[in-house]
């Protein structure tokens, strides 16, 4: 069974939570919550079938990053942050005004996923299903 105390302990620890790390931990929250149902406090009790579909959606956003993760190469990660860099620096030089700045925070955070990416890669290859990773292997999305 998923240490969920452990998860939270390396979760809160960090100040940078990644898009990956953060779903992952979303969805074992959930996967533990409803598997203790009768532990649950009355009002997540009555929304147990959003939390369902709250759950669903987290595993259909890990399972789109996990897809998008493992069909990138090294190579084209890095690649991709040499174009992303080039647009940065483009969009600090115009960024005066509403438009160029959210342009410019886009562009940031396109950055910040692409660089976690090349992190994961240098760590293993591909994503594999949840289900699939060993207590270890989770707890390698929370370790800085």
């Amino acid at each position: 069974m998923i240490d969920i105390n452990k998860i939270f302990s390396l979760v809160s620890s960090q100040n940078k939570q990644t898009k990956i790390s953060y779903l992952i931990s979303e969805i074992l929250i959930l996967q533990d919550k409803l598997s203790n149902f009768d532990n649950q406090s009355f009002y997540f009790k009555r929304a147990i079938e959003q939390n369902n579909l709250r759950l669903k959606d987290f595993l259909n956003s890990y399972n789109e990053i996990k897809e998008e993760f493992n069909n990138l190469s090294l190579e084209n990660l890095l690649n991709e942050k040499k174009t992303i860099e080039i647009q940065l620096i483009d969009a600090k030089k115009k960024a005066r005004g509403l438009i160029p700045n959210i342009y410019l925070q886009m562009v940031k955070n396109k950055l910040t996923t692409i660089e976690d990416y090349i992190k994961m890669k240098s760590e293993f290859s591909e994503l594999k299903n949840i289900e699939d990773y060993t207590n270890e292997e989770l707890y390698t999305f929370f370790e800085a």
